[in-house]
């Protein structure tokens, strides 16, 4: 499904909260992790229509926390989505699967980088992890139409 192909459903914010309520560990979004052979696999879901930095941000505490978590991990996969809760498309059929955002790689001596970090809000404002997450969102077809500016 292509970005012209969508459109936002009208749903009340309160109702939208109510249906979060249950996939949000974070106030944007959440993150599940899969831990294997010294491999991390993040999916972090976010809420659309937050701000960029906001989106990264959560992203970056979820690593953050699985990193600290698991020392065995060796090799982090993350991969980025807003949820599509309350997107329709041309025909106005709910959406049933997440848009995509990016996907960040990083292994060896940056996930070590990560464990030094004094806690998970001080990794997510490091410049250096935020500018290769925007780098990758910002080559998603979905990046303007489902995040604030």
């Amino acid at each position: 499904m292509t970005p012209t192909e969508i459109r936002r459903g009208r749903i009340n914010p309160l109702f939208r909260y109510v249906l979060w309520a249950g996939r949000l560990d974070g106030i944007y979004g959440h993150t599940e992790s899969t831990i294997g052979a010294g491999v991390a696999s993040l999916e972090t879901c976010v809420q659309s229509a937050i701000p960029v930095k906001a989106a990264v941000a959560t992203a970056l505490r979820g690593i953050y926390a699985t990193v600290q978590a698991h020392a065995e991990v060796r090799h982090i996969q993350a991969a980025l989505k807003v949820y599509c809760l309350g997107w329709t498309d041309r025909y106005g059929n709910p959406l049933t699967s997440d848009f995509p955002l990016g996907v960040v790689e990083w292994d060896g001596e940056v996930i070590e980088d990560i464990g030094r970090y004094r806690n998970a809000d001080v990794f997510a404002s490091a410049p250096t992890y935020q500018s290769r997450w925007v780098k990758a969102i910002k080559t998603s077809p979905y990046y303007r139409l489902v995040l604030a500016r």
